[in-house]
């Protein structure tokens, strides 16, 4: 078998990052200067998780169900954070 395209700690990683840049993002929302890096750092933590979940999409859906089934505390912590 070929090793995986991601590992768990790669996808808790970007999840953070996507959580904190949120977070940042929706604190920046009344600065015009701060909220454009913001917004800047927000997005490229999206492009990073939809790149992995494409990754993870295409490979090997045992590997992709170790990763993200069982609790779905993945799945569910970027459906939270989308929503916000």
């Amino acid at each position: 078998a070929y090793p995986p395209a991601y590992t768990a700690a790669q996808v808790d990683d970007v999840i953070v990052k996507l959580e904190r840049n949120v977070e940042r993002h929706l604190a920046t929302l009344t600065s015009a200067v701060k909220g454009v890096a913001a917004e800047r750092d927000l997005l490229s933590s999206a492009e990073n998780n939809r790149d992995l979940l494409m990754k993870a999409v295409k490979g090997e859906k045992d590997y992709l169900d170790k990763i993200f089934g069982g609790s779905c505390e993945r799945i569910g912590r970027l459906r939270l954070v989308l929503d916000r």
